[in-house]
């Protein structure tokens, strides 16, 4: 009931065109209807509803509506991580830059990702792992979604968030309030081109 009071009845389906006209009616929320109007003939008759129409608004704005709750997939697939204060030249660098040797190569591209320090800030290619990692996320994550819902990207977009005054987290999150970088373009189709659909691996 409470929420009924609280719902304006243009939000209703079925009156989402009728918010003028209800308000001059006086029925500003769902609960409004089903007090100026004791049936829905009397309340199709003031707004212009007929029939089944009139009758099932009349039940939504009881709270009674039998429309089946469908479970939409999300909109967008996502990964996000942070680093402390790093120079965004230092990602695109692919020679080695660290100090000390053991670097690993990884593709065909000459991208250097070197060990991690035990003292201090690590190396400059530390950002470089973050990168890595939250690639092979997001692939786990596309290929989970396109067995659950059958659909590929179609668009990649990429957000840096700039420093901010204090170099690392802490109680006011002010490490990556400075300027926001965003880059869109088409997803790379050949990354799923071999991928299993739901349908493949059905037994």
């Amino acid at each position: 009931r409470e929420l009924l009071e609280g719902t304006p009845a243009s939000k209703v389906p079925g009156l989402g065109t009728r918010g003028p006209q209800l308000e001059a009616l006086g029925a500003r929320t769902a609960a409004d209807v089903r007090r100026l109007w004791l049936s829905a003939e009397a309340f199709g008759a003031a707004v212009g509803l007929q029939g089944e129409a009139a009758a099932a608004v009349y039940r939504r704005c009881a709270g009674d509506d039998p429309s089946p709750v469908r479970d939409a997939p999300p909109q967008s697939v996502s990964v996000t991580s942070w680093t402390t204060h790093t120079r965004a030249a230092d990602l695109a660098r692919r020679g080695q830059i660290a100090r000390g040797s053991g670097h690993v190569m990884v593709g065909g591209g000459g991208w250097v990702f070197e060990p991690h320090g035990e003292k201090r800030k690590s190396n400059d290619t530390r950002a470089r792992w973050i990168l890595l990692a939250l690639c092979l996320d997001l692939e786990e994550r596309l290929a989970h979604d396109r067995l659950l819902h059958a659909r590929t990207p179609t668009r990649l977009s990429v957000s840096l968030a700039g420093c901010g005054p204090d170099p690392e987290p802490g109680p006011t999150w002010r490490y990556t309030n400075g300027q926001v970088r965003s880059r869109s373009g088409p997803f790379p189709a050949q990354a799923f081109a071999e991928a299993p659909d739901r349908a493949s691996l059905r037994p």
